[in-house]
């Protein structure tokens, strides 16, 4: 992503458990094509599989938006594999 978003600020990966997976979150600011952005990321370590979630929103509506990103994200579930 630091190649596509100028002027990026990072936070540092904050631990956390989601659903009871060992999780990561951080977020991201910055400008992509002009735009003033704001990326909440979540990297959750599954069962047997890796799941990234990636939210954004303009700059100015973070405050506003980013409850109801980590809301969303820690409403997560892994589902069982087709035919399990």
């Amino acid at each position: 992503m630091r190649d596509v978003v100028l002027n990026s600020a990072e936070s540092e990966l904050l631990p956390l458990k989601i659903s009871g997976f060992t999780s990561l979150r951080q977020e991201l600011e910055g400008i992509v094509d002009g735009i003033p952005i704001a990326y909440l990321n979540t990297f959750i370590e599954g069962e047997d599989h890796f799941h990234q979630v990636l939210t954004w929103t303009t700059r100015d509506r973070k405050d506003r938006e980013f409850p109801l990103f980590r809301a969303t994200v820690e409403s997560f579930r892994e589902l069982p594999e087709p035919g399990e």
